[in-house]
């Protein structure tokens, strides 16, 4: 074994884990937890020592504060940032199965009230607005900054809102009475009881339908894997039928840069009026 190979590794997060601990650098630390997901910030021996512990279980479970660090902090703003620079035909093609989803269901009349969670820079929601001008479309995120940027990108659509909301307090979405949620890419970052919860809660609120748009292992092993230290895989399949949606639909299967995309039906029909997908 070369030990001079790995002791210069060893020292460094040695050297985080120590740091981690103490109250003085509570600021700086969650400064870095705050960029953890954007790329141009993955550099530094600070942030590369301790990044494996702090996303590990202690840091997500153990310690809300760094979660909210995550959830709430410049990650939230940049990746809204990135999504708003991004051509329209980016989402055309790359969210086109999801948004067919939206839209089928959008024409067949079955929905006026569409909510998405997690809406980053409003994009999926200012196309699907600007073609259905007849419905209400309302976006809800956990980052105040990106909400007020979608506000003022998107004042002159009359028909579409956006809302500061977090999806673990039960008032901060219900009240705008949506019939229809989607989610693409949030309900990750979320742990298995609080997505439990919140589906629970959909059901209860009255909300006719569920799209998912989530990545996940598709072991369908009826509880949740981490997939990285801040994120994780749920069954979204077991989840929906414990909260009691009587009619949970895959329309397509998790694959390699393609998350599972499900539909939860309230009514016990098909999921969707009319399923090409």
């Amino acid at each position: 074994m070369n030990i001079s190979r790995y002791l210069p590794r060893w020292l460094k997060w040695s050297g985080g884990f120590a740091i981690y601990h103490l109250p003085s650098f509570a600021g700086l630390r969650n400064h870095y937890l705050g960029r953890m997901y954007t790329v141009s910030e993955r550099r530094g021996w600070l942030f590369r020592s301790f990044r494996g512990y702090v996303l590990g279980k202690v840091a997500y479970r153990q310690l809300p504060e760094f979660r909210t660090a995550i959830l709430t902090g410049e990650s939230g703003r940049r990746w809204a940032e990135f999504y708003r620079s991004r051509p329209e035909e980016y989402y055309l093609e790359g969210f086109s199965e999801p948004l067919q989803a939206c839209e089928e269901l959008l024409q067949s009349g079955a929905a006026s009230r569409f909510l998405q969670i997690g809406c980053a820079g409003g994009r999926e929601l200012a196309i699907l607005a600007s073609r259905f001008p007849h419905l209400k479309f309302c976006g809800v995120d956990i980052n105040a900054a990106a909400i007020q940027e979608n506000q003022k990108a998107y004042a002159a659509t009359r028909n579409l809102e956006f809302r500061v909301a977090d999806l673990t307090q039960s008032d901060s979405w219900t009240q705008w009475h949506p019939d229809v949620i989607y989610s693409s890419g949030c309900l990750e970052y979320l742990t298995e009881d609080e997505v439990a919860d919140f589906i629970c809660r959909a059901h209860q609120a009255g909300v006719s339908r569920l799209i998912l748009c989530e990545p996940t292992d598709g072991s369908q092993k009826k509880h949740s894997v981490q997939r990285g230290g801040a994120a994780f895989a749920h069954d979204y399949r077991h989840l929906a039928a414990q909260a009691g949606w009587p009619s949970v639909s895959v329309l397509r299967e998790p694959a390699p840069n393609k998350n599972l995309l499900l539909v939860a039906s309230r009514d016990g029909s098909g999921a969707l009026p009319r399923s090409q997908l």
